[in-house]
């Protein structure tokens, strides 16, 4: 299996973020959560933009 790691473009912060959403519960049994507030589209833009 060959994995590849590219940094986060414009055009998939929408899709990262219907993801994230999607496995919210998932990624909050498994790692620290990011708080309620990262899951509101909004928040979510903004934070992920300014990285």
């Amino acid at each position: 299996m060959n994995i590849s790691i590219e940094r986060l473009k414009m055009e998939d912060i929408e899709e990262l973020y219907l993801f994230e959403s999607k496995n919210r519960t998932y990624f909050e049994q498994t790692v620290p959560s990011r708080g309620g507030d990262y899951y509101h589209h909004e928040i979510f833009m903004r934070k992920n933009i300014a990285l």
